[in-house]
């Protein structure tokens, strides 16, 4: 059975469709999001800075030649700025960020492929099981068609019903088993159970 190992999923019912996301990578994706964020504004803030003034004076003075007077003025800093540091961090961030998803998303395959292998499990497992209750209640009816003839006693019949409870009780373990390991599988896809 395929159950779409580290796949988003969807489920359509009415001609719509829902994907389905775990909530704990969605977070991830967007603290990731966010560390990229202040990463560019902090690679913006450590860029070279130039400044640039522009003025212009104006006189009421006859006696100048002209009536006005501008001047620019710049500064360019080429060197590394004060805030290189925080661009420093904030990339590290960005890159323990980016580690963090991968890290959930593989813990996540590895999550769903051990879920899957305990399901085939369980599902060969009641296979078996069923074939030994099939098998407990063959014996029980015979071992009660013998005891109504005087055939065997009341402790080999009391022996193959608690065999049959058994048989029983196996097969309702594992296919129990098998219902939480499959809503355990639906989570790790993202659905809510």
């Amino acid at each position: 059975m395929d159950y779409g190992v580290g796949k988003r999923w969807t489920e359509r019912r009415d001609g719509k469709s829902k994907d389905f996301v775990r909530e704990d990578i969605e977070a991830e994706r967007v603290r990731l999001n966010i560390a990229g964020v202040k990463c560019s504004k902090a690679k913006k803030l450590a860029a070279p800075k130039l400044k640039l003034n522009v003025s212009k004076t104006r006189y009421d003075d006859s006696s100048r030649s002209s009536d006005f007077r501008s001047t620019v003025t710049y500064e360019l800093n080429l060197g590394p700025q004060d805030n290189k540091i925080n661009e420093w961090i904030e990339e590290n961030n960005l890159a323990l960020r980016e580690f963090a998803l991968t890290d959930i998303e593989n813990s996540v395959l590895i999550e769903q492929r051990d879920i899957l292998r305990k399901i085939k499990y369980l599902e060969e497992a009641y296979a078996i099981a069923s074939k030994n209750l099939q098998q407990a209640q063959e014996n029980f009816e015979f071992s009660k068609m013998s005891f109504q003839k005087g055939l065997i006693s009341n402790i080999d019949l009391r022996d193959a019903q608690e065999k049959l409870t058994s048989a029983k009780r196996n097969a309702v373990s594992l296919a129990i088993q098998h219902r939480v390991n499959r809503y355990q599988f639906y989570y790790t896809m993202g659905r809510d159970l």
